[in-house]
Protein backbone atom coordinates (compact mmCIF):
# COMPACT_ATOMS: atom_id res chain seq x y z
CA UNK A 1 0.00 0.00 0.00
CA UNK A 2 1.33 3.58 -0.62
CA UNK A 3 2.86 5.39 2.02
CA UNK A 4 3.88 9.21 2.79
CA UNK A 5 7.49 8.33 1.64
CA UNK A 6 7.92 10.15 -1.47
CA UNK A 7 9.46 9.33 -3.97
CA UNK A 8 12.09 12.14 -5.00
CA UNK A 9 12.77 10.42 -8.87
CA UNK A 10 9.50 9.93 -10.29
CA UNK A 11 11.02 12.11 -13.34
CA UNK A 12 8.02 11.17 -15.92
CA UNK A 13 5.36 12.69 -13.30
CA UNK A 14 7.78 15.82 -13.14
CA UNK A 15 7.80 15.79 -16.92
CA UNK A 16 4.26 15.30 -16.79
CA UNK A 17 3.03 18.14 -14.50
CA UNK A 18 5.80 20.52 -16.05
CA UNK A 19 3.99 19.86 -19.55
CA UNK A 20 0.49 20.77 -17.76
CA UNK A 21 1.75 23.98 -16.04
CA UNK A 22 2.91 25.51 -19.34
CA UNK A 23 -0.90 24.37 -20.67
CA UNK A 24 -2.52 25.96 -17.91
CA UNK A 25 0.03 29.47 -17.72
CA UNK A 26 0.84 29.69 -20.90
CA UNK A 27 -0.84 33.13 -22.04
CA UNK A 28 -0.09 32.87 -25.90
CA UNK A 29 -2.04 32.06 -28.44
CA UNK A 30 -5.90 32.71 -29.53
CA UNK A 31 -9.61 31.17 -28.43
CA UNK A 32 -10.48 29.75 -31.99
CA UNK A 33 -14.07 29.78 -30.81
CA UNK A 34 -13.91 33.80 -29.87
CA UNK A 35 -10.87 34.41 -31.67
CA UNK A 36 -9.74 36.35 -28.58
CA UNK A 37 -6.44 36.26 -27.57
CA UNK A 38 -5.89 34.35 -24.03
CA UNK A 39 -6.18 35.85 -20.64
CA UNK A 40 -2.51 37.43 -19.57
CA UNK A 41 -1.35 37.38 -15.77
CA UNK A 42 -0.39 34.67 -13.54
CA UNK A 43 -2.89 32.21 -11.44
CA UNK A 44 -4.20 34.30 -8.49
CA UNK A 45 -3.29 37.76 -9.36
CA UNK A 46 -5.88 40.69 -10.09
CA UNK A 47 -5.09 43.63 -11.54
CA UNK A 48 -6.31 47.00 -9.86
CA UNK A 49 -6.95 50.15 -12.29
CA UNK A 50 -7.38 53.07 -10.39
CA UNK A 51 -5.22 56.40 -10.18
CA UNK A 52 -2.71 57.04 -7.62
CA UNK A 53 -3.88 59.17 -5.65
CA UNK A 54 -7.12 57.17 -4.71
CA UNK A 55 -4.51 54.36 -4.58
CA UNK A 56 -2.61 56.00 -1.94
CA UNK A 57 -5.66 56.64 0.03
CA UNK A 58 -7.83 54.57 2.56
CA UNK A 59 -9.00 53.09 -0.94
CA UNK A 60 -6.39 51.73 -1.97
CA UNK A 61 -5.61 50.49 1.40
CA UNK A 62 -8.65 48.80 1.80
CA UNK A 63 -8.55 46.99 -1.51
CA UNK A 64 -5.09 45.65 -0.53
CA UNK A 65 -6.76 44.60 3.05
CA UNK A 66 -9.37 42.81 1.69
CA UNK A 67 -7.66 41.12 -1.32
CA UNK A 68 -4.38 40.26 -0.17
CA UNK A 69 -5.56 38.46 3.47
CA UNK A 70 -4.21 35.33 4.17
CA UNK A 71 -5.26 32.48 2.24
CA UNK A 72 -7.58 30.23 4.32
CA UNK A 73 -5.66 27.26 6.31
CA UNK A 74 -2.34 27.62 5.14
CA UNK A 75 0.32 26.60 8.23
CA UNK A 76 2.34 29.92 6.53
CA UNK A 77 0.87 33.37 5.68
CA UNK A 78 0.10 33.70 1.94
CA UNK A 79 -2.11 36.37 0.36
CA UNK A 80 -5.21 35.25 -1.18
CA UNK A 81 -4.73 36.94 -4.26
CA UNK A 82 -1.29 38.97 -5.75
CA UNK A 83 -2.53 42.69 -6.61
CA UNK A 84 -1.24 44.64 -9.16
CA UNK A 85 -2.00 48.38 -9.56
CA UNK A 86 -1.67 50.64 -12.17
CA UNK A 87 -3.28 54.26 -13.22
CA UNK A 88 -6.16 54.49 -15.84
CA UNK A 89 -4.56 56.19 -18.35
CA UNK A 90 -1.50 53.31 -18.25
CA UNK A 91 -4.04 50.27 -19.04
CA UNK A 92 -3.18 49.70 -22.60
CA UNK A 93 -2.97 46.72 -24.89
CA UNK A 94 -0.24 45.06 -22.40
CA UNK A 95 -2.75 44.94 -19.80
CA UNK A 96 -6.17 44.82 -20.96
CA UNK A 97 -5.77 40.75 -21.48
CA UNK A 98 -5.37 40.17 -17.76
CA UNK A 99 -7.16 37.79 -16.78
CA UNK A 100 -8.65 39.07 -13.05
CA UNK A 101 -9.54 43.39 -13.71
CA UNK A 102 -11.19 45.76 -11.06
CA UNK A 103 -11.62 48.53 -12.89
CA UNK A 104 -11.94 51.27 -10.59
CA UNK A 105 -13.51 54.93 -11.91
CA UNK A 106 -14.29 57.83 -9.78
CA UNK A 107 -15.38 60.98 -11.41
CA UNK A 108 -18.25 63.65 -10.47
CA UNK A 109 -19.61 62.88 -13.54
CA UNK A 110 -21.45 59.34 -12.52
CA UNK A 111 -24.73 59.71 -10.40
CA UNK A 112 -23.98 56.93 -8.03
CA UNK A 113 -21.62 54.27 -7.05
CA UNK A 114 -22.35 50.86 -9.35
CA UNK A 115 -20.82 47.90 -9.53
CA UNK A 116 -21.27 45.95 -12.66
CA UNK A 117 -19.66 42.76 -14.96
CA UNK A 118 -17.68 42.28 -18.15
CA UNK A 119 -16.81 39.08 -19.29
CA UNK A 120 -14.59 38.32 -22.39
CA UNK A 121 -13.89 41.62 -23.56
CA UNK A 122 -10.25 41.66 -24.18
CA UNK A 123 -9.30 37.74 -23.80
CA UNK A 124 -10.78 35.20 -22.84
CA UNK A 125 -11.29 33.65 -20.22
CA UNK A 126 -11.85 37.14 -18.60
CA UNK A 127 -13.34 38.74 -16.01
CA UNK A 128 -13.55 42.19 -14.95
CA UNK A 129 -15.55 44.19 -12.43
CA UNK A 130 -16.55 47.76 -12.63
CA UNK A 131 -16.66 49.94 -10.28
CA UNK A 132 -17.73 53.76 -10.83
CA UNK A 133 -18.55 56.07 -7.94
CA UNK A 134 -18.95 59.96 -8.16
CA UNK A 135 -16.18 60.19 -5.19
CA UNK A 136 -13.95 57.83 -3.67
CA UNK A 137 -16.31 58.31 -0.25
CA UNK A 138 -18.75 56.31 -2.30
CA UNK A 139 -16.52 53.68 -4.05
CA UNK A 140 -15.21 52.75 -1.18
CA UNK A 141 -18.22 52.31 0.61
CA UNK A 142 -19.19 50.10 -2.06
CA UNK A 143 -16.06 47.95 -2.76
CA UNK A 144 -16.62 47.65 1.04
CA UNK A 145 -20.25 46.10 0.63
CA UNK A 146 -19.06 43.93 -2.01
CA UNK A 147 -15.74 42.82 -0.80
CA UNK A 148 -16.64 39.30 0.13
CA UNK A 149 -19.01 38.80 -2.86
CA UNK A 150 -15.91 39.74 -4.56
CA UNK A 151 -13.66 37.60 -3.12
CA UNK A 152 -15.71 34.76 -3.46
CA UNK A 153 -15.64 35.49 -6.56
CA UNK A 154 -12.51 35.80 -8.13
CA UNK A 155 -12.02 32.21 -6.30
CA UNK A 156 -14.42 30.71 -8.21
CA UNK A 157 -13.03 31.80 -11.37
CA UNK A 158 -9.81 31.21 -10.78
CA UNK A 159 -10.79 27.25 -9.83
CA UNK A 160 -13.61 27.41 -12.83
CA UNK A 161 -10.38 28.07 -15.11
CA UNK A 162 -8.32 25.10 -13.76
CA UNK A 163 -11.25 22.37 -14.07
CA UNK A 164 -11.84 23.65 -17.46
CA UNK A 165 -7.73 23.15 -18.06
CA UNK A 166 -8.06 19.89 -16.40
CA UNK A 167 -10.55 18.82 -18.66
CA UNK A 168 -8.29 19.26 -21.80
CA UNK A 169 -5.82 16.96 -19.96
CA UNK A 170 -8.29 14.90 -18.18
CA UNK A 171 -7.38 11.28 -17.21
CA UNK A 172 -10.03 9.04 -18.55
CA UNK A 173 -8.79 6.17 -17.03
CA UNK A 174 -8.79 7.38 -13.61
CA UNK A 175 -12.28 8.82 -14.49
CA UNK A 176 -13.69 5.87 -15.88
CA UNK A 177 -12.55 3.68 -12.57
CA UNK A 178 -14.05 6.08 -10.23
CA UNK A 179 -16.98 6.41 -12.19
CA UNK A 180 -17.43 2.60 -11.95
CA UNK A 181 -16.13 2.08 -8.54
CA UNK A 182 -17.32 4.61 -6.64
CA UNK A 183 -20.08 6.18 -8.88
CA UNK A 184 -18.76 9.47 -8.37
CA UNK A 185 -17.14 12.05 -11.24
CA UNK A 186 -13.94 14.25 -10.83
CA UNK A 187 -11.81 15.93 -12.96
CA UNK A 188 -8.32 14.48 -12.69
CA UNK A 189 -5.93 16.03 -15.19
CA UNK A 190 -2.72 13.25 -16.60
CA UNK A 191 0.19 13.26 -13.91
CA UNK A 192 -1.79 11.98 -11.00
CA UNK A 193 -1.46 8.06 -10.53
CA UNK A 194 -3.92 6.33 -8.78
CA UNK A 195 -2.39 5.00 -5.62
CA UNK A 196 -5.15 3.21 -3.82
CA UNK A 197 -8.82 2.10 -4.22
CA UNK A 198 -11.09 0.09 -2.38
CA UNK A 199 -14.26 -0.46 -1.67
CA UNK A 200 -15.03 2.82 0.42
CA UNK A 201 -11.71 5.15 -0.49
CA UNK A 202 -9.68 5.89 -3.32
CA UNK A 203 -6.40 8.17 -2.78
CA UNK A 204 -4.99 9.56 -5.95
CA UNK A 205 -1.34 11.62 -5.96
CA UNK A 206 0.47 13.79 -8.45
CA UNK A 207 4.59 13.82 -7.00
CA UNK A 208 7.29 16.09 -7.91
CA UNK A 209 10.77 16.35 -6.34
CA UNK A 210 9.58 19.10 -4.16
CA UNK A 211 5.92 18.49 -3.98
CA UNK A 212 3.32 16.40 -3.34
CA UNK A 213 -0.71 17.08 -4.11
CA UNK A 214 -2.96 14.23 -2.60
CA UNK A 215 -6.75 13.75 -3.57
CA UNK A 216 -8.68 11.00 -1.04
CA UNK A 217 -12.50 10.40 -1.93
CA UNK A 218 -14.27 8.46 0.89
CA UNK A 219 -18.10 7.31 1.29
CA UNK A 220 -19.72 5.82 4.21
CA UNK A 221 -23.67 5.63 5.05
CA UNK A 222 -25.69 8.44 6.08
CA UNK A 223 -27.71 8.57 9.05
CA UNK A 224 -28.75 11.78 9.45
CA UNK A 225 -28.32 15.89 9.52
CA UNK A 226 -25.97 15.31 12.49
CA UNK A 227 -23.42 13.27 10.53
CA UNK A 228 -22.47 17.10 8.97
CA UNK A 229 -21.25 17.96 12.37
CA UNK A 230 -17.97 18.94 12.33
CA UNK A 231 -17.05 16.56 15.17
CA UNK A 232 -18.45 14.20 13.34
CA UNK A 233 -17.08 15.00 10.11
CA UNK A 234 -13.64 14.96 11.50
CA UNK A 235 -14.14 12.02 13.67
CA UNK A 236 -14.45 9.75 10.06
CA UNK A 237 -12.11 11.80 8.81
CA UNK A 238 -9.78 10.33 10.99
CA UNK A 239 -11.07 7.22 10.97
CA UNK A 240 -10.55 6.71 7.24
CA UNK A 241 -7.00 8.66 7.12
CA UNK A 242 -5.85 6.23 9.88
CA UNK A 243 -6.96 3.40 8.07
CA UNK A 244 -5.70 4.08 4.61
CA UNK A 245 -2.90 6.93 4.97
CA UNK A 246 0.11 5.13 6.40
CA UNK A 247 2.99 7.52 7.37
CA UNK A 248 7.04 7.29 6.83
CA UNK A 249 7.72 4.89 10.04
CA UNK A 250 5.88 2.30 11.52
CA UNK A 251 2.89 3.38 13.57
CA UNK A 252 2.54 6.83 11.72
CA UNK A 253 -0.34 8.11 9.90
CA UNK A 254 -2.53 11.26 8.56
CA UNK A 255 -4.63 12.72 10.98
CA UNK A 256 -6.09 16.43 11.67
CA UNK A 257 -3.90 18.63 13.40
CA UNK A 258 -5.87 20.18 16.28
CA UNK A 259 -3.84 23.59 16.87
CA UNK A 260 -5.44 25.39 14.06
CA UNK A 261 -9.22 24.70 14.65
CA UNK A 262 -10.80 23.58 11.03
CA UNK A 263 -12.87 26.49 9.00
CA UNK A 264 -16.01 25.14 7.73
CA UNK A 265 -18.48 26.78 4.76
CA UNK A 266 -21.80 25.32 4.02
CA UNK A 267 -23.71 25.72 0.90
CA UNK A 268 -25.87 24.94 -1.87
CA UNK A 269 -25.07 24.28 -5.18
CA UNK A 270 -27.86 22.72 -7.84
CA UNK A 271 -30.03 22.01 -5.05
CA UNK A 272 -27.12 19.81 -3.49
CA UNK A 273 -26.26 20.73 -0.02
CA UNK A 274 -22.43 20.90 0.71
CA UNK A 275 -19.68 21.51 3.78
CA UNK A 276 -16.60 22.19 2.99
CA UNK A 277 -13.42 22.02 5.43
CA UNK A 278 -10.39 23.56 5.32
CA UNK A 279 -7.73 23.00 7.94
CA UNK A 280 -4.44 21.54 8.76
CA UNK A 281 -2.88 17.56 8.32
CA UNK A 282 -0.29 16.41 10.55
CA UNK A 283 1.62 12.55 10.50
CA UNK A 284 1.11 11.15 13.85
CA UNK A 285 4.39 10.24 14.84
CA UNK A 286 6.77 11.99 12.22
CA UNK A 287 7.06 15.50 11.56
CA UNK A 288 4.95 16.32 8.61
CA UNK A 289 2.00 18.51 7.37
CA UNK A 290 0.52 20.62 5.51
CA UNK A 291 -3.28 22.22 4.09
CA UNK A 292 -6.32 20.22 3.18
CA UNK A 293 -9.63 21.53 2.25
CA UNK A 294 -12.62 19.06 1.72
CA UNK A 295 -16.17 18.41 0.23
CA UNK A 296 -19.16 16.62 1.81
CA UNK A 297 -22.76 15.93 0.10
CA UNK A 298 -25.33 13.22 0.22
CA UNK A 299 -25.93 10.95 -2.44
CA UNK A 300 -29.22 10.40 -2.14
CA UNK A 301 -29.70 7.45 -4.43
CA UNK A 302 -27.16 5.58 -2.60
CA UNK A 303 -27.90 6.93 0.70
CA UNK A 304 -24.11 7.92 1.76
CA UNK A 305 -22.18 10.52 2.32
CA UNK A 306 -18.92 11.50 0.02
CA UNK A 307 -15.94 13.22 0.97
CA UNK A 308 -13.40 14.42 -1.37
CA UNK A 309 -10.38 16.04 -0.20
CA UNK A 310 -7.18 17.73 -1.95
CA UNK A 311 -3.69 18.36 0.53
CA UNK A 312 -0.66 19.75 0.17
CA UNK A 313 2.86 18.43 1.24
CA UNK A 314 5.65 21.19 -0.20
CA UNK A 315 7.69 21.96 3.26
CA UNK A 316 9.66 24.30 1.40
CA UNK A 317 7.49 25.80 -1.33
CA UNK A 318 4.30 28.11 -1.13
CA UNK A 319 0.62 26.76 -1.01
CA UNK A 320 -1.45 28.91 -1.93
CA UNK A 321 -1.83 28.06 -5.78
CA UNK A 322 -0.93 23.97 -5.16
CA UNK A 323 -4.10 24.32 -2.94
CA UNK A 324 -6.26 26.10 -5.46
CA UNK A 325 -4.90 23.19 -7.84
CA UNK A 326 -6.21 20.28 -5.48
CA UNK A 327 -9.40 22.15 -4.83
CA UNK A 328 -10.54 22.34 -8.61
CA UNK A 329 -9.86 18.60 -8.45
CA UNK A 330 -11.93 18.36 -5.42
CA UNK A 331 -14.53 20.82 -6.87
CA UNK A 332 -15.17 18.68 -9.99
CA UNK A 333 -17.19 16.52 -7.92
CA UNK A 334 -20.42 15.22 -9.22
CA UNK A 335 -22.43 11.79 -7.86
CA UNK A 336 -23.53 9.56 -10.43
CA UNK A 337 -27.08 9.10 -10.74
CA UNK A 338 -28.79 5.46 -10.77
CA UNK A 339 -30.30 6.06 -14.25
CA UNK A 340 -27.38 7.44 -16.18
CA UNK A 341 -25.04 4.42 -14.56
CA UNK A 342 -27.43 1.83 -16.00
CA UNK A 343 -27.88 3.72 -19.51
CA UNK A 344 -23.90 3.03 -20.03
CA UNK A 345 -23.11 0.26 -18.72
Amino acid sequence: MRDLRFDLNRNVAFIAVFILSALLFNSCGTDQKTLLPKVSGSAGEILVVVNKNYWDSPLGDSVEHWFEGDFTSLPQSEPMFNIIQIPRSAFNNIFQTHRNIVDINIDSEFEEAKLSLQRNKYSTPQYIYKVVAPNQQAALQLLQEESNYLIDQFNRIERSRLIQSYKQTQDQAIYNTLKEDHHVALVVPSGYSLDVNEDDFAWLSLETPTTSQGVLLYHYPYEGESDFDLEQMLNRRNSFLKTHVPGPTAGSYMATEETLPPVTREFMSEKKYFMEIRGLWRVENAFMGGPFVSLSTVDETRNRIVTVEGFVYAPKADKRNLMRQVEAVVYSLQIIEEEENNNQQ
